[in-house]
C-alpha cells in the first residue's frame, strides 16, 4: 500500500519518464514506505475494516483497549472468549480506544472487528484525496532522499542455517520523524 502516487512523486522529484515500472526501485520504495511509517507510528493507516485480538493480562481484568486504525470509526462486532459483546452494556468506543465494561478474567481473549485507519487506498484519487497533506509531504521527501541516496542505503544482513537475507535500513529523516510524532500512537501497550 501507498501513502502517494506516482504522479506526486513525479512532480516533485521531476522525473521525465510515465510510470513505476520505469523506475522499478521508486515503486518499491513507494510500497515499502507506508510499513516503515506504521511500525515508527505503531499504528494501521489504511482505512478498512481491522480486527484485533488482545488477551487479558492484568490479574484484575483490563478495561481500555487501544486500537492501531485510528480513527475508528465503527465497531461491528467485539467478543469476549467467543461470546458477542453488546454495546454500551458491555463496552463503549470512541476513535481511538475501546473501554470494556464487562467482567473480565485475566487469561480472556478480546476480538475487536471495526472500521477505521486515515488512508483510502481504492484508487490513486482517493489516496490522494484521502491522505492528510502533511504525512503524504513525509511520504514523498521521504521516497525521495531513499532514492536518491539509494547506492548509499545500509543494509542489514541475516543468516538463517546458511541462507541470508538482506533488507534495506531506512534512515527516517528529521523532517520525517516531527511529522510521523503527530500519529504515533501512545496509546498503553504500544
Amino acid at each position: 500500500m501507498a501513502l502517494t502516487t506516482f504522479d506526486e512523486l513525479k512532480s516533485y522529484m521531476e522525473l521525465k519518464k510515465a510510470s513505476f515500472t520505469d523506475y522499478p526501485t521508486l515503486g518499491i520504495l513507494n510500497d515499502s514506505m507506508q510499513s516503515v511509517f506504521e511500525g515508527y507510528c505503531t499504528r494501521l493507516f489504511d482505512s478498512t475494516t481491522h480486527i484485533e485480538t488482545f488477551i487479558i493480562s492484568d490479574t484484575e481484568g483490563q478495561s481500555s483497549f487501544w486500537i492501531k486504525g485510528t480513527p475508528m470509526t465503527a465497531v461491528s462486532s467485539v467478543t469476549l472468549d467467543g461470546d458477542a459483546l453488546v454495546i454500551t452494556d458491555d463496552y463503549i468506543f470512541d476513535n481511538e480506544s475501546l473501554e470494556l465494561v464487562a467482567t473480565a478474567e485475566k487469561g480472556s481473549v478480546l476480538v475487536i472487528t471495526y472500521a477505521g485507519g486515515l488512508v483510502d487506498q481504492t484508487s490513486d484519487a482517493t489516496i490522494e484525496s484521502t491522505t492528510p497533506g502533511n504525512l503524504k509531504l513525509a511520504a514523498i521527501r521521504q521516497i525521495a532522499f531513499e532514492f536518491e541516496n539509494r547506492a548509499n542505503t545500509a543494509a542489514s544482513k541475516i543468516d538463517l542455517d546458511g541462507n541470508s537475507k538482506t533488507f534495506p535500513e531506512f534512515n527516517l529523516l528529521p523532517y520525517t520523524i516531527r511529522i510521523l510524532d503527530n500519529y504515533k500512537n501512545y496509546g498503553p501497550g504500544f
